[in-house]
């Protein structure tokens, strides 16, 4: 369930920004250029749902 002072405006209008994450794996990785590939959206539960795309993700 996300936050209430998450804003799904503001991901949405998200552009060329950096994203780190933990891969299945265990392992870290960095892309860059990254935006939402598709509006993000929430469920009626409050879980936030969608896709980034961006330049090849990279392992740190």
């Amino acid at each position: 369930m996300a936050d209430e002072d998450v804003d799904l405006m503001e991901i949405n209008a998200m552009t060329n920004v950096t994203l780190t994450f933990e891969g299945d794996n265990g392992l870290n990785y960095m892309m860059t250029g990254c935006e939402p590939q598709e509006p993000f959206s929430m469920t009626d539960a409050g879980e936030i749902t969608g896709t980034f795309h961006g330049m090849k993700a990279e392992k740190v």
